[in-house]
């Protein structure tokens, strides 16, 4: 959930329009290239990534020592898990949003709607009904939104606040609709979906007490997944029965398509930040898996191609963007279901290549390109992803925390250098982070995350 100016509100049809085909056009949003981290796990090797706050941390869902879905925060590197609720069947925990407060809401025990404070996990309850729901998003302000179950037995969007459950409605659906909030910013907007009069579901926005209808791209069912702090919404609606994502903004419904065939292929949008990139999902060409993708200056991109290739991954859901345009979500690495962190590439001139054998006790090789000719390069590596400033180069960092340095290697003729280094066999299974630098030129390689076999 981005945070910004508390007093931020939608901005009007007329002058979103023009922003958005200037925003579409600039030049100034090309497409980044990304080094990813694998957010790990807690106790067997399976998380995803929900959500991520200005700050970067991270909420999402694990498997814990004992095998149960557990909710948890991820910070600078470190997972920790969150409780399950206390008196509730407590299999599972999900966590699906995190402010900058570190706050996550979520989902636990019997799809009870949690808030989870940073040291204890509240239980939200229902509107009457049973104790059922989730709870999708958490702003700023520590306003929660999801579904609860209503008096009619049906599933109702709500808005909780200081303790207190509203009822936010629905698009006509009267007392037996049903509705979701799915998320909402710190100007207190809420989107979601919810039933019409005839029982067809629609995307909407919700502000000031009064719920609105988005629509969507033809005729279709549409739901909106999140909302940026200056307005944009994304969501998907559906063509020819199959989901499109779907950009809101100026008041149009806008395609954003698919990354193959659109008559056969499917796509949804799952979040948007204030640059008006937009992250999801979508059927990708030559694979049976979904590809995650990322929207920007009026491009779809297969994410997977926004990452060093040979990095073991295959990224297939992004589920969080941040005004950073640091992207969370979950795909498959070296065989395990596995939430990633993509953090943009800034300064980066060096390209360093995964370590060879990769496996543990014995000696390993990485190799290092693109340096300068006769320049000191510096192989840095740690298990904790982090921030660590370069010395003498102002703005660069490296992106370990507490970093252990090897000895300076010089650059050969052609810009290469190569680290020979024997891997203990007690790191077998850890994922281990190597980048270089090279101090004379103020350059950085591409942040290596691997895990030794």
């Amino acid at each position: 959930m981005p945070s910004g100016d508390p007093s931020i509100k939608l901005i009007s049809k007329s002058l979103l329009l023009p922003a958005l085909t200037i925003l579409l056009a600039t030049s100034g949003l090309s497409a980044q290239d990304y080094n990813i981290i694998d957010l790990g796990a807690i106790g067997y090797d399976t998380s995803r990534g929900h959500d991520i706050n200005e700050l970067g941390q991270v909420t999402g869902d694990t498997l814990n020592a004992a095998g149960k879905w557990r909710a948890y925060v991820w910070t600078d590197g470190s997972m920790s898990e969150i409780p399950a609720l206390s008196g509730y069947a407590s299999d599972y925990g999900y966590g699906y949003g995190i402010n900058v407060h570190g706050q996550v809401a979520g989902e636990s025990g019997y799809t009870n709607p949690f808030l989870w404070d940073g040291t204890t996990t509240i239980v939200l309850g229902n509107l009457g009904g049973m104790d059922s729901g989730a709870a999708h998003s958490v702003n700023d302000s520590t306003q929660v939104v999801g579904y609860a179950n209503h008096t009619s037995g049906y599933d109702r969007a709500f808005l909780w606040e200081n303790g207190t459950m509203t009822d936010l409605g629905t698009l006509g659906g009267g007392l037996w609709g049903r509705s979701e909030a799915r998320d909402i910013n710190n100007a207190s907007q809420v989107v979601g979906v919810a039933a019409d009069i005839n029982g067809d579901s629609h995307a909407f926005l919700w502000e000031n007490g009064s719920m609105t209808e988005l629509g969507g791209i033809g005729t279709g069912d549409s739901i909106a997944y999140a909302i940026s702090e200056n307005g944009f919404i994304a969501g998907s609606s559906d063509v020819n029965y199959r989901p499109r994502a779907t950009l809101w903004a100026g008041g149009s419904a806008i395609d954003l398509g698919t990354l193959k065939n659109p008559d056969l292929s499917s796509s949804e949008a799952r979040d948007v930040n204030s640059l008006g990139q937009v992250v999801g999902w979508s059927d990708a060409h030559n694979t049976f898996n979904w590809h995650a993708f990322l929207f920007e200056a009026g491009v779809l991109k297969d994410l997977n191609d926004l990452i060093e290739t040979g990095t073991g991954w295959e990224l297939e859901e992004a589920y969080g963007i941040n005004d950073a345009s640091q992207i969370v979500g979950y795909g498959h690495y070296q065989g395990y279901l596995r939430g990633f962190l993509l953090v943009p590439r800034a300064g980066t001139d060096l390209f360093l290549s995964n370590p060879v054998p990769g496996i543990a006790g014995v000696q390993n090789t990485a190799l290092v390109s693109l340096a300068t000719p006769g320049a000191q390069v510096y192989f840095t590596y740690g298990t904790q992803a982090g921030s660590t400033p370069v010395p003498g180069c102002v703005g660069l960092s490296v992106g370990i925390a507490a970093p252990k340095v090897a000895p300076p290697l010089i650059a050969d003729s052609v810009g290469q250098a190569q680290l020979a280094q024997l891997v203990p066999s007690s790191v077998a299974g850890r994922s281990v982070l190597i980048q270089v630098v090279e101090p004379s030129s103020c350059s950085l390689s591409n942040l290596v995350t691997y895990t030794f076999q």
